[in-house]
């Protein structure tokens, strides 16, 4: 239940983002979840509480992946420079 809530929030501003209006919002949100109009309209209203929730774990995501990015390069470098140096040494 509310993995689709979210899910349905998320498709929400993905699709305000894509510059639909609240009542296009509305209309496909409703048909594409088995909801009624009012759940999404609930949705647009309460925004206000839920939407930080989304930029903070955003936030936290990126974050994370910044940090395997680092760690990544930081272990890939001596694999690099061991082949580089086989291959001179040859």
């Amino acid at each position: 239940m509310k993995g689709k809530v979210l899910e349905r929030r998320l498709d929400l501003l993905r699709l305000e983002g894509n510059g639909l209006s609240p009542s296009e919002i509305v209309n496909d949100l409703s048909q594409k979840y088995a909801v009624s109009a009012q759940s999404i309209y609930y949705d647009f209203e309460t925004r206000y509480v839920w939407e930080p929730v989304f930029q903070e774990a955003r936030r936290t995501f990126l974050a994370v992946l910044n940090k395997h990015n680092q760690l990544y390069r930081k272990a890939s470098q001596p694999r690099f420079w061991a082949d580089l140096v086989w291959q001179i040494s040859r």
